[in-house]
């Protein structure tokens, strides 16, 4: 996505990278849809680990776009998720940047 909003910057009025852009964009809302339609499934399940994996691929793929209000839920779940599991908060790390979470 990152690329294509690059082109998009040298060439705003191209719309071959505004379409590519465009579909890239719905492509990872369903993705991110389908993710935290698992994590409900996991947590409906008592698979609490298998709707943390969810929650922390949602983490790395919305990475760069930390206001994004599905980021933010995600990161708002992994805690909901920690209380269950009994860990401090902070346990859970979905990525490798010393930020925890």
């Amino acid at each position: 996505m990152s690329e294509f909003e690059s082109a998009r910057q040298w060439s705003p009025k191209d719309p071959l990278a505004n379409a590519y852009l465009r579909k890239t964009r719905e492509k990872l809302d369903e993705q991110i849809e389908e993710l935290f339609s698992k994590a409900s499934r996991d947590i409906a399940a008592i698979n609490y680990r298998g709707a943390q994996t969810a929650f922390c691929s949602i983490i790395r793929v919305l990475n760069r776009y930390k206001t994004d209000r599905r980021y933010l839920q995600a990161k708002e779940e992994i805690g909901k998720l920690e209380e269950k599991l009994g860990l401090e908060q902070g346990d859970i790390f979905c990525i490798e940047d010393g930020e925890g979470i």
